[in-house]
Parts: C-alpha cells; structure tokens; sequence
C-alpha cells in the first residue's frame, strides 16, 4: 500500500521521519512530494490508498486521479481545504487534527500584534497593550490561548461565542459579549478565529471596522475568506488611524501594502492558515444546531458516526481505535491508520522546517 505526503509547505524534518517509521514499519510505501505542485501531487496520488496534506487542496480534480485512494488525514484542524462532497462521492474517509496548533497560532497573534504596534521595530517609540481593550471573535481552542497569553500584558479581554456558555468565559477572566457590534466597538484591537462557513464569509467589512475605537486594529489568523476585502479597503481609506494585521494574504494585499505601507502588516508565506475556530468537536456542533445534521446516527455521546467523507475529530487512542473499527471493511490497517494519525497530530505540534 503507498500512502502519499504532498505539502506545499513540509512537515519539519523529525515529523515526516517519524511518519516514515510508521508506514515503513507496517509494511507500506511512504511516497514523499515536498515544496511540489499541485501537478506533482495529482501524479504522485494515481496508485495511492492514503493521503496526508497540509493546508494543500484536495478537490475533485485529485480524487478523479486517485481511484485506490481511501483516506485523507489533515494535519491541521480545518478542512475547508478537502472537498468533503467529492470525498464522499469517492467513498474517501476525511481525518484532521483539531487543536493542536492552538498555542503555536496564539502565540503569533500576540507577535504579530507586538510588532505592528511597535512600529516594526523601527526606533520609534510605538505603545504598549498594557490596559488595552482585545476582543476575541470566537473564543474557541486558539481564542482561549490568545486570551491566556493576552492577560499576561494585561489587557482587558472581552469575547464573542455564541456556542460558549458567559459562565465558561467568566471562570477565565473574559468577559463576555453577545453581538459582533458590542464587540468591535468596545475593543481597539479585535482577533479573528472565526471559520470560513457559509455564515461568515466575507462578514467582517467596512460595517464592523468602522465600529473599532480610535486607532483599531483587526487581527487576522483565521482565513482570508471571512474578510470582505472591497469592504477592507474602503475602511483603509476612511480611517487613517485603522491598521490591519494577518498571516493569511488578502487577494489586494499586494494593493493595500503599497497605498498603506505603514498600517499593512500581512504574512508572505502563506494564503491559506489551518483553521482554529474552536473546540475539537466545534464543526459538528455546529451542524447539529443548524439542522443539517450529516448522515449517519448519533454515538452514545452525542458524536456523529464517521462515514465516508465526513470530518472526524481525533483526540486519543480510545478514540481512534473506536472510530477506525467502523472503517475494517475498507481493507486498511486500524494500526497504521491510527499511528499515522497520531503522527499527523504531532506534526501539528511541530510545523518549523
């Protein structure tokens, strides 16, 4: 069996090692593309059962070249990148790694927001966050290690979850807020963790920038979807005191940068960011709320049985062998698929090259 790794950007060295170990161990074939495109990645995947990727798109186009493939593993915890309509129509089980990025995204929040308002580490003088006002655009898994890192500056922290009880909020310090408008107008800096859904793509615009306070600046570490672009440069243009911050890059960045080169600050290295948009089992809440449950029956826990296609969040052993004894008949390992698994979930953990 040849299981495929494609990440544009690669694993850290000790990552793809231990999944080698893995595969090799079991009996299989690591087929490794690093730093390839898309075109590298449709060819290697022709004769593969197994696929693990990063934040790398997997549509229709590669499941058309990929008639052995069985599953895909996401290191990272959103899927937005996996077409889970074509996953399905394939028969493909779709795996991620919720939440194990949470404090590494974190932690860049707050770095990249230091070194905006330090004026880049110009010389001049910049301010402090001492005493400011951050309000967390939901307060899911990273939200809540941006807030625990936030009140190490001491800044007041307020956040928006519709899907988290003020009592949870409250036990952390944070207090909680029930409108998007409440939140923009009442925080100088806002954070975005919120995932591309539906619901909010492009929701975040000229409307809810021009509710920040005096010298606002917005944060993004989510997904460059959720961001009306027009919208964000027409806010550019009628605050001069607004700045705007991300690692994930708008389709104007490269406009924006150069008409604002002092209130810009946007990630070269990458478009696409593994979404942290809350707790492990976030998504399928979500969609349990909105009705639009997926097939499949409710486990004992209130958890949706994986089918082919469906997203399954990975948080134990138990929990992987349990979940992959429902995929025996699709001829795999339960082993190898757990360990891999496993090994995805650490790679997450360990992303520098």
């Amino acid at each position: 069996m040849k299981i495929l790794v494609a990440t544009e950007k690669p694993f850290a060295p000790v990552a793809v090692q231990g999944i080698r170990e893995v595969i090799e161990g079991a009996g299989h074939e690591l087929v490794l593309v690093e730093k390839g495109t898309r075109e590298d990645m449709i060819k290697a995947i022709a004769d593969c059962a197994g696929l693990i990727v990063r934040s790398d798109k997997v549509d229709k186009e590669v499941f058309d070249a990929a008639p052995q493939l069985k599953v895909v593993v996401r290191a990272g915890a959103g899927y937005d990148n996996i077409d889970l309509a074509e996953a399905t129509a394939h028969g493909v089980c779709v795996m991620n790694t919720p939440g194990q990025n949470s404090n590494a995204v974190a932690e860049l929040v707050m770095g990249m927001l230091v070194t905006l308002i330090r004026n880049r580490y110009n010389g001049t003088s910049g301010t402090e966050l001492l005493g400011k006002t951050l309000g967390i655009h939901a307060y899911g898994a990273v939200g809540r290690c941006v807030a625990r890192i936030a009140k190490g500056f001491g800044m007041k922290i307020s956040a928006l979850d519709p899907w988290v009880k003020d009592e949870v909020m409250e036990a952390d310090g944070i207090h909680p807020v029930h409108s998007v408008e409440e939140l923009y107008s009442e925080n100088q800096y806002v954070s975005l963790h919120i995932p591309a859904t539906d619901e909010t793509r492009g929701s975040v615009g000229k409307r809810l920038i021009e509710m920040l306070p005096k010298n606002g600046v917005l944060i993004n570490a989510a997904r460059k979807e959720v961001i009306d672009e027009a919208g964000l440069a027409e806010a550019m243009e009628a605050r001069p005191d607004f700045r705007y911050v991300a690692d994930v890059k708008p389709a104007n960045a490269d406009e924006l940068e150069a008409k604002y080169p002092e209130r810009v600050q946007v990630s070269r290295a990458r478009t696409v960011h593994p979404q942290e948009d809350g707790c492990p089992d976030r998504r399928g809440q979500h969609q349990r709320r909105l009705g639009s449950r997926q097939p499949g029956g409710s486990s004992p826990q209130g958890r949706l049985e994986p089918l082919p296609g469906q997203q399954v969040s990975i948080q134990d052993t138990a929990e992987i062998k349990n979940l992959w004894s429902k995929f025996r008949a699709t001829g795999f390992s339960m082993d190898i698929w757990t360990e891999i698994q496993l090994i995805c979930i650490f790679a997450t953990d360990n992303p520098l090259n």
